[in-house]
């Protein structure tokens, strides 16, 4: 079954569960299904046929998951942009998908009007339309068929877009409900878009957080904490970003009813497992290790993460049995079959996590380049992704990060992790974050101070910290963080700075 199939039998089976609460309400599933087959009668009215690619630019929102779910249903392919994605990134992605229609709330489609690229797709479609005959009829898509097209995080070169096709989808709700495990009655809050999806086959009720996706600082702990109160949530499913504000909230708004917090997207590190435990103390917090192209590739227990250090590498747990996992030299340029062999690494050894299994992605939507890059074809044609991270198998069995594989540094034998100093460095009174870089040959911390801290003193502390001596320190007054969760240092982005 594909993903709508999924929802239409969870609808059948909870009709007057909510699907869907946010703060001004909530929808069931027997309303919200009329809602969807309602939509897709107007967008075959509109002429999008199976097969066609429909840009959707929509707020995670009831209206979001009712365009995307009409979509499944009549056998089209939904094509995702962030919200934050910049104009020139937007007019590569617009030109690489191809699309036939493009669905926006009005402002967002005056805004496209002024855009080459959104102008010249054929089909503009708005979110408001009179209520149509519900269409029955369900595109038999077969499991080859497109889904969904989503842009990887990236800010140059061509844009990859991860093609899903609806057999991924499944294998890759499989992986995640045998984690996640939501149950009907659940009540789960989310400001991830693909959970809501695996929610809708389950019967679980989807919370949508009232999270600003562009501007996370703006957020309001206390808002979302207030709503997961109000709304009986007992699953929260989020971003750390998201999952650390509501600790800062939990002091005067406890939330005993949250009885399971799954966060990923973003490094979890030991001192803030310990903040999320302290916070929530009731509830089974593990932290979910993946990426867009893989996801979980590992999970693990915030307990068991207190409890470790980085002095090594980041903890992320056990790998999924779903998964084949191996460990090669970190190495530029396309790697073939037999790497997969020579330059395979015991356990211990730092190099890049590489993964096959049914909810790996396999490719790439026309972008042959990003495929060569990205994966290697073994002798049995598995396709094997790799995640572009390094790390380690440790003595335990259980997986360490270190770090992104373009961003670790050669340092005599071995290496220099700037992601693990991020962890050290931040745990320094006065450092609000903070990281290493080869800057011309000189390793260099580059800092950004906290509104109380003597320099000297964490200098000091930074050379007691860190297993390595800096040769200079660069402040700054902000470090660019990742903008699809506001978690991640953005390397990319630091590197265009004048340091």
């Amino acid at each position: 079954m594909n993903v709508f199939e999924h929802f239409a039998g969870a609808a059948r089976q909870f009709p007057d569960t909510p699907a869907i609460a946010d703060a001004t309400g909530a929808i069931t599933f027997r309303e919200f299904e009329q809602d969807v087959r309602s939509t897709a009668a107007y967008l075959t009215q509109k002429g999008i046929q199976p097969g066609d690619r429909v840009l959707v630019f929509v707020p995670m929102s009831v209206d979001l998951y009712k365009v995307v779910l009409a979509i499944f249903q009549i056998g089209a392919t939904a094509v995702f942009l962030d919200e934050w994605v910049s104009l020139e990134r937007l007019r590569l992605c617009c030109q690489l998908a191809d699309c036939k229609a493009f669905i926006a709330p009005l402002k967002f489609r005056i805004i496209g009007f002024f855009v080459p690229e959104i102008r010249a797709i054929p089909i503009h479609i708005g979110l408001r339309h009179s209520q149509l005959p519900p269409l029955e009829s369900t595109f038999p898509a077969p499991a080859e068929h497109v889904a969904l097209l989503t842009f990887t995080t990236g800010s140059t070169g061509t844009p990859k877009a991860a093609r899903r096709s609806h057999g991924f989808l499944t294998s890759q709700f499989e992986a995640l409900i045998e984690e996640i495990m939501p149950q009907p009655g659940d009540v789960v809050m989310t400001n991830l878009p693909i959970v809501m999806l695996v929610n809708f086959g389950t019967g679980a009720t989807s919370v949508i957080a009232p999270f600003n996706a562009k501007k996370p600082k703006r957020s309001k702990p206390e808002k979302i904490a207030a709503l997961i109160q109000q709304l009986g949530v007992n699953v929260l499913i989020s971003s750390p970003f998201l999952a650390l504000r509501l600790t800062e909230a939990a002091a005067t708004l406890p939330m005993p009813g949250l009885q399971k917090i799954f966060t990923g997207g973003g490094p979890v590190f030991p001192e803030d497992a310990q903040q999320l435990n302290k916070a929530f103390p009731q509830a089974d917090i593990q932290v979910v290790y993946g990426s867009t192209e893989a996801e979980p590739i590992s999970t693990i227990h915030t307990r068991q993460l207190a409890q470790s250090t980085l002095q090594q590498g980041l903890c992320v747990g056990n790998p999924s049995h779903r998964i084949d996992l191996t460990i090669l030299e970190i190495q530029e340029g396309e790697l073939q079959a037999e790497h997969l062999t020579s330059t395979a690494l015991p356990p211990g050894q730092i190099g890049e996590i590489v993964v096959a299994g049914e909810h790996v992605l396999r490719e790439y939507w026309n972008n042959e380049q990003a495929f060569r890059q990205n994966k290697i074809v073994d002798h049995q044609g598995r396709v094997w992704h790799r995640s572009g991270d390094a790390g380690y198998i440790g003595p335990d069995g259980l997986l360490y990060l270190t770090g992104r594989c373009k961003h670790m540094i050669r340092h005599g034998e071995g290496w220099i992790s700037p992601f693990l100093s991020e962890g050290l460095l931040r745990m320094i009174p006065g450092v609000n974050a903070g990281t290493v870089l080869n800057l011309h040959g000189i390793l260099t911390a580059v800092l950004e101070k906290g509104r109380e801290g003597d320099v000297q003193e964490i200098k000091n502390q930074m050379n007691k910290a860190l297993p390595f001596q800096v040769e200079q320190i660069r402040w700054v007054e902000m470090l660019p963080r990742d903008p699809r969760h506001f978690t991640k240092i953005d390397y990319e982005a630091l590197g265009r700075q004048n340091l």
